[in-house]
């Protein structure tokens, strides 16, 4: 139970957290607006899909400000007991600090689980239908954001499929290099066609191109060539479609089904597997903000409300640096999946864990 400093300490701890959630959530929206302000300008159609961008990218703005917010709220709430002799009077009552903190740490606890179902159920949706929107304004077919595939590898079964681009929206494919495999391994054909449709599975029609058998050691048998072509493949266009979605807007559940698709296709898919354990580690950050928010805010005294900002500001800055460099080394192959995804907790777990030695010293 929360007795009566517990809830005059956590009720100061909340006020300010709103606070900062406003006032960071309110900076991150205008720079959003001012991003895109030249382009919204320029749009003459129906304002109501610029209203729907905005209002579609309000989660992604409370998912980036969560933890700065709890930053900024913890460091100054114990700067401003501390500056006024409050929290000098709450220990020599035989409080101690960590004790003090127990609730916001609770809170925060509640806070990271809010937030990682917050961004699986509500943010990287939201991502992906505010693209939608975007594509509009900018005058582009409303599909613009997910027919940019280009270079596509992919395997399926004893066929390995190399499309220069593929346009999802209508099923397209230009540039088809498709090899496919006899029984034994070997190149049994190899299939070129400067274009064609996915109607369905099955039914592929290809345009200008070729084909050119092999035999099972490997050597040229013929190659015919055609105008138009239909051919039997069983893959239709939604088995190209899948890995489309840009990683911001894409859920854990959605990732979940790239790396079983790509596993099974036999193709690599660390790039997805970081992704995906990184959507667990990222609402664990709040838990360090506020450890390392509450440590430094005992020191400061004077011009609370300016180093608590800057303070938010700078953790974040280096967070999301070694969040991306973590990454990166995963997506190449340097770190193990698990391990780059987490590079940024794990460092910031050992600088909290230091501070928390300091500070009891």
């Amino acid at each position: 139970m929360l007795d009566t400093i517990d809830r005059y300490f956590t009720s100061t701890f909340l006020k300010f957290f709103v606070g900062a959630l406003i006032m960071l959530g309110g900076i991150a929206f205008v720079a959003k607006v001012m991003e895109t302000l030249k382009i919204v300008m320029d749009f003459k159609g129906d304002s109501i899909h610029v209203v729907r961008y905005y209002f579609l990218n309000i989660p992604l703005v409370i998912s980036v400000v969560t933890a700065p917010a709890l930053l900024f709220a913890v460091s100054y709430t114990v700067a401003t007991f501390s500056r006024n002799y409050e929290l000098a009077v709450i220990l020599a009552a035989g409080r101690s600090f960590m004790r003090l903190m127990q609730p916001v740490a609770i809170f925060t606890f509640f806070v990271s689980l809010a937030l990682l179902a917050f961004n699986e159920y509500v943010t990287f949706p939201s991502n992906f239908a505010s693209y939608h929107e975007l594509d509009i304004i900018r005058g582009r077919d409303p599909s613009f954001h997910l027919r940019g595939r280009f270079n596509v590898e992919m395997r399926s079964g004893n066929r390995f499929y190399y499309m220069a681009h593929f346009w999802p929206y209508k099923n397209e494919v230009i540039g088809l290099h498709l090899v496919v495999l006899g029984k034994t391994g070997n190149i049994y054909k190899i299939i070129e066609a400067e274009k064609g449709v996915i109607h369905k599975a099955r039914d592929w029609e290809l345009e200008d191109g070729s084909i050119t058998y092999f035999d099972v050691n490997g050597n040229f048998l013929k190659q015919e060539f055609f105008k138009h072509m239909k051919i039997d493949l069983p893959e239709d266009g939604k088995y190209f479609r899948r890995a489309r979605k840009d990683f911001d807007e894409t859920s854990i559940f959605d990732l979940q089904q790239y790396i079983n698709h790509f596993k099974a296709a036999g193709e690599d898919y660390r790039k997805y597997l970081v992704e995906y354990y990184w959507h667990f580690s990222y609402p664990l950050v709040c838990f360090f903000t506020v450890i390392i928010g509450a440590i430094v805010g005992s020191k400061m005294r004077k011009g609370a409300i300016a180093a608590s900002l800057a303070l938010s500001t700078i953790v974040t800055i280096v967070y999301y640096l070694i969040m991306f460099f973590g990454k990166s080394l995963g997506n190449n192959g340097t770190l193990p999946p698990l391990l780059a995804a987490w590079l940024a907790n794990i460092i910031f777990l050992l600088v909290t864990v230091y501070m928390v030695w300091k500070f009891k010293k």
